[in-house]
């Protein structure tokens, strides 16, 4: 595993309006909660979706600490299947009662630019809206993929506030490079 380094990343915070009107699925499309995942099998499709982005959040994590996660039962992660081969996931944590924050959310690059994006981001919303029942919001900073923040605001997200956060990312993400 490489080093991290902490450097500061701008990060927006979205709120999806509740009972506003979702998409049926796409075409082709099917989610199936990912319960229980082994750890290898997680960090695998974490690191396959998120990479390239500089994700690092769960590789920092002790092994124990990341178990523990996994099993909670107010965290959910769903497969995001493409004709019946995972395409992605998305992992939501119902921790606070009346929210849901959609964690993470993504495709595998094979998968990216033929228009999945939208899909997978509103069946994110379906899982963790639970029909209305919960305020669904997400964080996308500036180093996610370069239509993510335009996405969600097209789909009806909306701004709640920007922040400057600081963040690891592996020492030779280019995030970091540009930090120096």
């Amino acid at each position: 595993m490489s080093n991290f380094v902490k450097i500061p990343v701008k990060t927006w915070f979205l709120e999806y309006p509740k009972n506003a009107p979702i998409p049926d699925p796409q075409e082709g499309v099917s989610v199936e909660e990912w319960d229980m995942p082994e750890v290898k099998d997680y960090l695998d499709m974490y690191t396959n979706v998120g990479e390239k982005y500089g994700w690092s959040q769960r590789l920092l994590m002790e092994k124990t600490q990341l178990v523990s996660l996994l099993q909670r039962n107010s965290v959910s992660i769903f497969l995001y299947n493409i004709d019946g081969v995972n395409a992605g996931y998305f992992e939501v944590d119902f921790t606070i009662d009346g929210k849901a924050e959609i964690v993470y959310l993504g495709l595998t690059p094979d998968y990216i630019g033929k228009g999945y994006g939208k899909s997978i981001m509103y069946e994110a919303i379906r899982k963790a809206g639970q029909d209305g029942q919960n305020q669904v919001w997400l964080h996308t900073c500036e180093f996610d993929h370069e239509k993510a923040l335009d996405t969600y605001l097209k789909a009806g997200f909306e701004m709640v506030k920007e922040e400057l956060r600081y963040d690891y990312y592996p020492e030779n993400h280019p995030a970091v490079r540009s930090r120096q």
